[in-house]
Parts: structure tokens; C-alpha cells; sequence
């Protein structure tokens, strides 16, 4: 045996086998990036679809291609007597690397051009590039501040007409600056609502949606210009707290923020990055799911609006989980704190109704006092509340029997319609009110025309400063289904001032409410207004067109759920 020969050819096998996988890799990762291919047993191959199968079967015929070219050009080029197939194989091996390498580096610029400064990435209305300078020093020197509490029913704020007091501190602060009594979400979930108070794109734009399995889910296209990311080129400080899930960072929520740190200390953590970061210009984002179910607001909050229930529901996970102890057997697998919380409520028990609704007022009085109202405090100690541009608001509403269920899973006013408050520095913006509808893609264009800064021609929503300066600019108001799968849901709706058109075009149907007669949105009059109808449907499906021509070039990449995530999104409902 010539083990010399054995040993040449064993290296080269090994050679070939590592060059073949590390392309692989690379390739498979670029895809990736680009949102065309997920991950799947090797990196660059998956089965979900036809598109991602020939994408899978290019990547290991380019990958083994361009492994043989390398080792057939080591081989060929240390051999001593070249015969004239060794000298055609040689330069065909050298020209297979050579077009690998231009394919290398012309992907690699591509790369860095998705990943230029902000300005790159900005079109004005003539479709010209505009340059660095545009984000220059003569922008408006005030700190900005976004609250979302999620899942937030402003009909439950004592400003918005509550009988309860739950919300004084907010009530105060929408007193003193600017408070919009119709502002609405585009999507009754966490994930796309907060996307397009983000990038101000509709959900079917954007096409980001809830995580709720194992798999994880979709991230936002690399070349999405995000809030965030123009704040911080703009010279911005950016830091977020949250508490993860539908708002975890590689979702997409974490472009353009220096520190964006998820856990369920969301106001400790924000405090005490103020403390260190006061004296910069910042951009502060928090949100926290203090007001999302299951409703476990602390002692003496559970019992602020209700002592006297003696029913099933419990107000803390550890009381769940004595329950669950003493009335489920051994080989029972606890069900998960959301699941069992909801499990022992009695829709048709007034009881328990309203035990519900006490416990979740009592969360939206927890958040005024011992969130909102300890922010404030710092504001006011380190003197940032005339300098700051400071907006509360939420991603969707939660709905209490109004259509005869709990949560958030629809369309309707309670599922969508949001708080909006506004403190704006200055004098001129102080103690309105504003009564005309408008939506969350507003807040990013709203905060650039503040800001002075130039508003991508891509986004959809409308600077509101129209408004607060007196002008009325009737804007419809258009929402949607995401739901998690693959496949967005169909169902959309559009608001007017007068009306409200529900369509979901998989079942075939349309529901149509007169918002003076019935703005609880109870009898559907579409029989009775075709005409009406017909305007809304108009509306709609042009809207649709609109979002599908302008979401072709924009494609989302796959990501995966980490252990933190997983159970944040189980302790919320998504995973089970």
C-alpha cells in the first residue's frame, strides 16, 4: 500500500469536505439575511417551501462546484507532469475560483451597502438619495420618550371617561399636554402593532407577526429603516427596556438601539440608565406586559376595586399554583399560569366578570402609580420634563364581552383602539384635545417633523402636527389580522369618522357599523347600506394593492427562540 498516495488523497477528501461546509455555511447565511431561506439540519438547506427547495439544491451544487475547483487546483497545480487534461482541468478550476470570488466580494459590498448610515438608506419625495449632512446639528435638541403599555383599553382611563380611578398620574399628564381620544392600532397583536409604530408601515408591509411556537418566527428585513436607527444617526443616546417576547430584540426592535435589554424590571432598569445617561439627548423606549393577562397585580392593587370575591379566580401565580396542587392530580402537568387563569373563569358568572375587570384596573393602577408615577418623579429631579417629548400610548386594547370574549384577538374598537397622550415641551401644545382618528404609523413621521429631521418617502403614516395645528385631515384608519402562521389572516378593516367596515374575504364576510348609532359596533347594517359598503370595500381593497406592491421587495428572515423567550412567551399564552 502507498500510504504517501493514501495520505495525500485523505487529505484532500478532508480538504474538499470542509471547503464543501463552510460554503455552505456562507452561502446559507446570506440567504439568511435576505430573508429567502431558513436554517434547517445544514445551514443553507430547508424543505418549507418549492422556492426554498431549488434555493437549497443551488446552494449544494455552488458549494460542491466550487470545493472540487479548489482541490483540482491544489492538486493539479503541485503536479510535477501536468498532462495537457491536468492543464485544462487546472484552468478551468482557476476560473470556477475566480468567478467564486467576484461572486464573494460583490455579496460582501452588497452587504455593507444594506448596513450603510441611515441617510444612505433615506429617499426624499424625488427618489434622490439624500446625503449625511441632511442629519446635521439644526434638528430640535429635546429628548424623546415612548411608553407602549401593552394591551392597554383606553376606555379604562380615567381621561377617556372611566368611572373607576384608575390612572390619576395619566390623568394629570394628558391634562397638561395633548390627549387624542381616537387613536387606533393596525393589528390587534404585540408584534406587528409595535412594527409599525416603528418603521410606520401597515403589518402586510412590514409582514412581521407574533412568535407563539417553538420554531420562532420572522424578523424584519435588514433594509427597513426603523425609528431607532434615524434617531440614533440623528445623534441620539437610544436605549429600550422591555420585557421580551413579541418585542424581543432580534425580532427586529433592537435596529438602532445602543442598549436594548429585556427582562421583567423594565422601570428599574430604565431608572437607573437615566441616572447615568441624563445629561445626553436620548431616546428612550419602554414597554412592559404589567397590564397584559394573566392579571396579577400586586397587594394592595388585587384588591383596590373588589375585596369581597370568593369565586375560583386567583391573583398570583403562586396562588395558581396551590391550586392547581390541591385540586389536579400528580401526573397532571400544570397547564401554565395564563392558561389555568383563564381556565377558571365563567364567561356567564357576573362574578367573575367583574372580577376580571377589577384585577385588570387594579394592573392599570399598579403601572400609574409605581411606573409612570416614579418616571415622572425622576423627570422632574433631573428638570427633563419641559424637554422632552414624552408619548403613552399602547399596541392594542383587550376586549371584556363586548363581543362576547376576552383578550385581543379581533377587530373591533375594543381590540385596536389605543391611548395616545403627548407631552410636548413648550407652551403652544398644552391641555387639547384631539378628537380626529388617527393610528400608530403616525408617531414615527410625527416625531422626524418635530424633530426636523427628513421623513422617508416609503413610510405610510402622516406627521400629526397638521392636526395639532388645526387642520382636519379626516384620515381612515386601516387594521389587520396577523396571525402567526405563515400565512397572514385575510381579515382586515377600515374606520372612517361614520363607519366601520370589517372583510374577511376567506369566509365571505363583511360586517358594516354606524359608529353614531352603534359605537359599540353590536348590529351589523350592511344589508341596509350598500352603497356605503361598496365605498368602504373601494377603500380596502385599494389599500391592500397599495400594501402589496409596496411589500414585494421586502422579505423577512427566520430566527429562533432562546430558552428566556420561550418562557416569557409561555408565561403570556403564546407557547404552551
Amino acid at each position: 500500500m502507498n500510504f504517501k498516495k493514501v495520505g495525500i488523497r485523505a487529505f484532500f477528501l478532508l480538504l474538499w469536505i470542509i471547503l464543501f461546509f463552510e460554503a455552505m455555511r456562507y452561502v446559507g447565511a446570506q440567504w439568511e439575511f435576505e430573508g429567502r431561506v431558513s436554517s434547517g439540519l445544514i445551514v443553507g438547506i430547508s424543505f418549507v417551501s418549492k422556492k426554498q427547495i431549488l434555493y437549497s439544491i443551488a446552494t449544494v451544487f455552488a458549494s460542491g462546484l466550487f470545493a472540487t475547483s479548489v482541490v483540482f487546483f491544489l492538486a493539479k497545480l503541485f503536479r510535477s507532469n501536468r498532462t495537457r487534461r491536468d492543464k485544462v482541468l487546472l484552468w478551468a478550476s482557476v476560473g470556477c475560483i475566480a468567478v467564486f470570488v467576484v461572486a464573494f466580494f460583490w455579496n460582501r459590498r452588497n452587504i455593507q451597502l444594506a448596513k450603510l448610515p441611515t441617510a444612505y438608506r433615506y429617499y426624499d419625495s424625488t427618489g434622490r438619495l439624500l446625503a449625511p449632512e441632511k442629519f446635521g446639528n439644526d434638528t430640535r435638541d429635546v429628548n424623546i420618550i415612548l411608553i407602549s403599555i401593552d394591551t392597554l383599553n383606553p376606555l379604562h382611563l380615567g381621561i377617556y371617561g372611566y368611572h373607576r380611578n384608575t390612572s390619576p398620574i395619566l390623568d394629570s399628564l394628558a391634562n397638561e399636554g395633548v390627549l387624542f381620544q381616537n387613536a387606533f392600532s393596525h393589528s390587534p397583536k404585540t408584534s406587528p402593532s409595535h412594527m409599525s409604530l416603528f418603521t410606520s408601515l401597515y403589518p402586510s408591509v412590514h409582514k412581521i407577526r407574533n412568535w407563539n411556537n417553538l420554531q420562532g418566527g420572522y424578523s424584519l428585513d435588514h433594509h427597513i429603516i426603523t425609528l431607532p436607527e434615524i434617531l440614533s444617526h440623528a445623534g441620539y443616546t437610544t436605549a429600550a427596556f422591555t420585557a421580551g417576547g413579541n418585542v424581543q430584540s432580534s425580532i427586529g426592535f433592537g435596529d438602532g438601539f445602543e442598549v436594548y435589554h429585556n427582562d421583567d424590571q423594565v422601570w428599574e432598569n430604565a431608572i437607573h440608565w437615566l441616572d447615568e445617561n441624563h445629561h445626553t439627548k436620548f431616546f428612550l423606549f419602554l414597554h412592559t406586559f404589567k397590564v397584559h393577562s394573566p392579571y396579577f397585580p400586586p397587594s394592595p392593587y388585587n384588591n383596590m376595586f373588589g375585596s369581597d370575591y370568593d369565586g375560583k379566580i386567583r391573583d398570583s401565580e403562586s396562588e395558581l399554583r396551590e391550586y392547581f396542587n390541591a385540586n389536579y392530580g400528580e401526573d397532571d402537568e400544570f397547564p401554565g399560569t395564563h392558561s389555568l387563569f383563564w381556565e377558571l373563569i365563567d364567561k356567564n358568572d357576573p362574578k367573575d366578570v367583574e372580577r376580571v375587570i377589577a384585577l385588570y384596573d387594579g394592573c392599570i393602577r399598579f403601572m400609574n402609580d409605581q411606573m409612570m408615577g416614579v418616571l415622572l418623579n425622576r423627570l422632574r429631579q433631573y428638570d427633563l420634563v419641559d424637554n422632552t417629548l414624552l408619548i403613552f400610548t399602547s399596541d392594542h386594547g383587550e376586549e371584556f364581552l363586548q363581543h362576547g370574549d376576552f383578550l385581543h384577538k379581533e377587530l373591533y374598537d375594543e381590540h385596536i383602539r389605543v391611548p395616545l397622550i403627548m407631552h410636548i415641551p413648550g407652551d403652544k401644545y398644552k391641555k387639547q384635545i384631539v378628537k380626529q382618528q388617527i393610528s400608530l404609523i403616525d408617531m414615527t413621521p410625527t416625531i422626524l417633523d418635530y424633530l426636523s429631521l427628513p421623513i422617508p418617502v416609503m413610510l405610510q403614516g402622516t406627521s400629526l402636527w397638521q392636526i395639532l395645528d388645526g387642520n382636519d385631515l379626516n384620515l381612515p384608519v386601516f387594521s389587520e389580522r396577523i396571525v402567526i402562521s405563515d400565512v397572514p389572516d385575510k381579515k382586515k378593516s377600515v374606520r372612517t369618522a361614520e363607519w366601520k367596515y370589517i372583510w374577511w374575504p376567506t369566509k365571505q364576510k363583511a360586517e358594516l357599523f354606524s359608529l353614531a348609532n352603534d359605537p359599540m359596533e353590536q348590529t351589523n347594517v350592511v344589508a341596509e347600506h350598500p352603497e356605503t359598503k361598496a365605498e368602504l370595500h373601494r377603500l380596502i381593497t385599494e389599500w391592500m394593492s397599495e400594501n402589496q406592491k409596496k411589500g414585494a421587495s421586502i422579505r423577512t428572515f427566520t430566527n429562533t427562540l432562546d430558552a428566556e423567550t420561550i418562557d416569557k412567551l409561555k408565561s403570556l399564552g403564546y407557547i404552551r
